[in-house]
């Protein structure tokens, strides 16, 4: 691990809009991980870019613009910010992951580089073996 020791959980991009949202995919492991170590539960800066481009297309919407939609979700659920440094930034080019999604590559280096459980739905993530995944 080295010296970007850390323990807790790395919330994928749709895991955090679930949550927020209510939504019943997401499993009650997850809720009660989410609620009683928030302040281990960890999003990638990768993740609010990837909802704004959902936004931007269309495919979600949010209440309101997207500075203060985040802002006002981190008050609600008070997760970490990881870092994206040139350790994580080199690890995602090195994996090999059938999606071409460079946020699926920079959420799973995160995941590794920081030893954070990664909690998804995404089947393509959690069959790799860089990451302790679960869902």
């Amino acid at each position: 691990m080295g010296i970007f020791e850390m323990n807790g959980y790395l919330l994928d991009t749709h895991i955090w809009i679930w949550y927020l949202y209510g939504s019943d995919r997401i499993t009650e492991q997850t809720k009660t991980i989410m609620e009683s170590t928030s302040s281990d539960c960890w999003i990638s800066p990768i993740s609010v870019r990837e909802i704004g481009v959902l936004t931007m297309k269309g495919k979600i919407t949010l209440e309101s613009d997207l500075r203060d939609w985040v802002e006002r979700t981190l008050s609600i659920l008070p997760l970490r910010i990881a870092p994206l440094n040139l350790e994580i930034s080199i690890r995602s080019c090195e994996i090999d992951l059938a999606t071409g999604d460079p946020a699926d590559h920079i959420i799973l280096a995160t995941a590794e580089v920081l030893d954070l459980h990664l909690i998804t739905a995404d089947q393509a993530l959690l069959e790799q073996k860089y990451v302790k995944a679960l869902f």
